[in-house]
């Protein structure tokens, strides 16, 4: 085989083997986000994803924290949690994901059998959920055109606050 062609099956083993990296600061109604995936907001200040308060527990938490590398106050690699979605309701493992079903509601899965509504929805809606530039994740309602219709649930009204 030819450099060329060594590179291409190196290219193409790359492309299985390391998962695709995506910023994104939206989940879309159908998407997923899984334990060790993160949104980001468009200004790089706040993410959002499952995180763990100690190396060595199997509770895992869906919260939002503050990307400030020169803070002193760190979780486990995490940067001043600053909302806590689920403080009384930790997912065990690394089996969390947070959705949007296809009714609109807004849940935290626990493998695929449990989970935690925090916007329950009825009758169905399109919607999506954005961690904006200030760390308010908001779950929007959507017109049939993708055109935003109005906010429906924000983690700012759930003080679910650094502990």
């Amino acid at each position: 085989m030819d450099g060329r062609g060594r590179s291409l099956v190196l290219l193409c083993l790359s492309r299985l083997l390391i998962p695709a990296c995506s910023t994104t600061n939206t989940l879309e109604q159908g998407k997923q986000l899984r334990y060790g995936e993160l949104l980001n907001s468009s200004n790089g200040r706040f993410s959002l994803g499952f995180f763990r308060f100690s190396k060595d527990s199997d509770k895992s938490f869906l919260g939002i924290w503050y990307n400030d590398h020169s803070s002193n106050y760190e979780v486990n690699g995490v940067q001043d949690p600053v909302w806590i979605a689920n403080r009384n309701n930790p997912i065990f493992n690394s089996s969390g994901i947070l959705s949007i079903n296809h009714n609109g509601c807004l849940q935290i899965l626990s493998g695929e059998r449990e989970f935690i509504a925090l916007y329950p929805t009825r009758p169905p809606i399109q919607a999506h959920a954005t961690l904006r530039d200030d760390g308010n994740f908001v779950l929007q309602q959507l017109n049939s055109d993708g055109s935003v219709k109005g906010d429906l649930w924000q983690s700012f009204d759930h003080h679910e606050t650094r502990i």
